[in-house]
């Protein structure tokens, strides 16, 4: 028996402050000099529950980063924690 596995791409927008360069970035001041830059950041979560869902994080003019979560539901949780991005923020995505 083949089971179908529904893949799940959704997008939210958020802004944040960033430091770093375009290769090389953080969330958090840390070791990277300045005050960083305010970003507008590009959220998708991509995959299904058969591999699990990877949110990706892309502020603009930067590289995009990842994180994976087991369940949309974790990663949708992941994203309200660092950005404040809640579930009516998502949008099915192409």
């Amino acid at each position: 028996m083949i089971t179908m596995v529904r893949a799940a791409s959704r997008m939210a927008f958020a802004e944040a402050r960033v430091w770093g360069s375009a290769d090389c970035w953080s969330l958090t001041p840390g070791r990277l000099a300045g005050e960083g830059r305010v970003c507008r950041i590009r959220l998708q979560i991509q995959g299904d529950a058969g591999s699990g869902f990877h949110l990706v994080v892309e502020p603009m003019g930067f590289f995009a980063a990842d994180s994976w979560h087991t369940t949309e539901a974790e990663a949708i949780a992941a994203a309200r924690s660092r950005f404040g991005v809640g579930t009516e923020a998502w949008s099915a995505h192409e």
